[in-house]
């Protein structure tokens, strides 16, 4: 059988919006094209309907309009693959791309019960057509890829038949940033762009006593982030039940290594691991600890070497054109 070389990538996702998911779409398109592939973009703001783009309507209107002519766009392409990143009742470009023999990809970088939950709110008989739907889904399905161990698990456990489907790869960071120079600024960076995940009163609060350090915590809600020489990166988040049933992998943490940024981050599963093992910033147990260590950064004798680390560690291992690699080979397997 030839090997792929032409993708379709079906989202939800508005482009417009920058944000974590959008972060994560545009590396993996990088990293595709890095292997001289081609791939064509279906998102929220590139499908249209009478010249208005779908994302101007109300998201029930959004989702018939997603499955109906992203499904035209499937039967249409000449794409051996459709990588359709999880949205709920995504299900007519799944049934188009079987009839066509196309080997279909679905990726998850969260819970699907949790997003289904905070669109809709659904009572105990749409929760069990929404069980059966994403049944459905799981099974058209060749292949499915998460960004933790945890997600893997909890799917494996909830749709047993998905087992051997399923990869895990991580979120990654940028090969082609610039590194910080060397010495302190006396700045830290915080990156927030989503209001649930908490913290901002946090950020708020420990910018407050660092400034009595003569260091300035900069609370960035921007954009888009395009690196600088500061001092560490903070992570800061709440929903501990969240992330510890399914999981951690925040991009904005790959952001700060792709910048040489040492990573100041709560002891939730995987990103833990990955700072410890690496050495490419410190773990904080408890929000106490947290101003502690990032002084404690200010007197380490290492602090250039970690630096060093965080930067190689996205040139070497997390960065996409790695993550991608390393998708297309399980989907050719």
């Amino acid at each position: 059988m030839l090997q792929p070389n032409r993708i379709l990538y079906i989202t939800n996702v508005d482009m417009n919006n920058i944000n974590g998911a959008t972060e994560h779409i545009n590396g993996f398109i990088a990293g595709i094209k890095s292997l001289n592939m081609e791939i064509k973009l279906l998102s929220l703001d590139k499908i249209f309907l009478m010249k208005k783009e779908i994302n101007k309507y109300n998201k029930f209107v959004q989702i018939i309009l997603l499955n109906l002519l992203s499904a035209v766009e499937v039967i249409n392409s000449s794409a051996e693959v459709i990588y359709i990143r999880y949205a709920a009742f995504t299900v007519l470009p799944l049934v188009a791309a079987k009839i066509r023999g196309k080997l279909i990809v679905l990726e998850l970088n969260g819970s699907a019960d949790t997003e289904i939950k905070e669109l809709f709110n659904p009572n105990v008989l749409m929760r069990i057509i929404i069980a059966f739907i994403n049944s459905f889904m799981f099974g058209l399905s060749n292949k499915i890829v998460v960004v933790t161990e945890q997600l893997k698990k909890h799917y494996e456990s909830r749709y047993p038949f998905s087992r051997g489907k399923i990869i895990v790869s991580s979120n990654c960071g940028f090969a082609t940033r610039e590194k910080r120079k060397q010495g302190y600024s006396k700045r830290g960076i915080y990156l927030a762009t989503r209001n649930e995940w908490g913290g901002f009163k946090e950020a708020n609060r420990i910018s407050r006593t660092l400034k009595e350090h003569g260091i300035e915590l900069e609370i960035w809600n921007k954009k888009e982030f395009t690196g600088g020489d500061y001092d560490f990166g903070l992570l800061i988040y709440n929903n501990s039940t969240r992330v510890t049933k399914y999981g951690f992998s925040p991009i904005k943490y790959f952001t700060y290594l792709s910048y040489g940024i040492p990573a100041i981050v709560p002891n939730y599963p995987d990103i833990n691991k990955i700072t410890e093992e690496n050495e490419v910033g410190l773990v904080y147990y408890t929000k106490k600890e947290i101003i502690g260590k990032i002084l404690s950064l200010y007197e380490a004798e290492n602090y250039e070497e970690m630096s060093g680390r965080a930067y190689n560690l996205i040139q070497s291992k997390y960065n996409w054109q790695n993550n991608a690699r390393e998708i297309m080979k399980w989907i050719n397997a």
